[in-house]
């Protein structure tokens, strides 16, 4: 088989690349540049949901699962915040999700350091985002990105993918290397 990713090569590869869109995302919401907040969010969910394809393919999962569509089950059995993750990615490759999901909405906000939703500018792909402003002090805002769940509630999408990001790191660690 050809690989078209370019020079990633390896499970650990894409973990790595997954942690410089992580740092992406938070360099994106230190500049309150809101497009590319979402863009890194979405690109991050797809990327972490992705790692199943990649330790699949790599061999690395024939100890949970002998089928891919096993050892995606398997992982979402695992972590809830793979389910999001993976509700996310799908949600954002394919438009809408052909089933149903834990999540009901995605925001984007701006909010106050005291949490106070001042606005509200809902953007509308399949996913939700929504942004709303807030103050980070003296009248700063600092730029959120949240998912809202049925089980959970409000979800804080960094918070999120940190658990993701941790995840992986010891899912990595567990699956053995072929």
């Amino acid at each position: 088989m050809t690989n078209l990713s370019f020079d990633l090569k390896t499970p650990e590869h894409l973990y790595e690349k997954l942690s410089r869109e992580l740092e992406r995302l938070d360099a994106a919401v230190r500049e309150e540049s809101q497009l590319r907040a979402i863009d890194h969010a979405l690109n991050f969910a797809i990327t972490a949901w992705s790692m199943c394809d990649w330790l699949f393919a790599a061999g690395r999962a024939v100890s949970v699962a002998t089928e891919k569509g096993g050892f995606k089950a398997w992982v979402k059995d695992q972590s809830e915040d793979m389910q999001l993750c993976a509700d996310l990615a799908n949600g954002a490759k394919h438009f809408t999700l052909r089933r149903e999901s834990d999540i009901k909405d995605t925001k984007a906000s701006k909010e106050h350091e005291h949490n106070t939703s001042v606005v509200q500018d809902v953007v509308q792909p399949v996913v939700k985002p929504v942004v709303r402003p807030v103050f980070a002090g003296g009248g700063q805002y600092r730029l959120i990105l949240s998912v809202e769940t049925e089980s959970l509630g409000i979800v804080d999408v960094r918070q999120l993918f940190e658990n993701v990001l941790s995840y992986w790191k010891d899912t990595l660690n567990r699956l053995p290397t072929r």
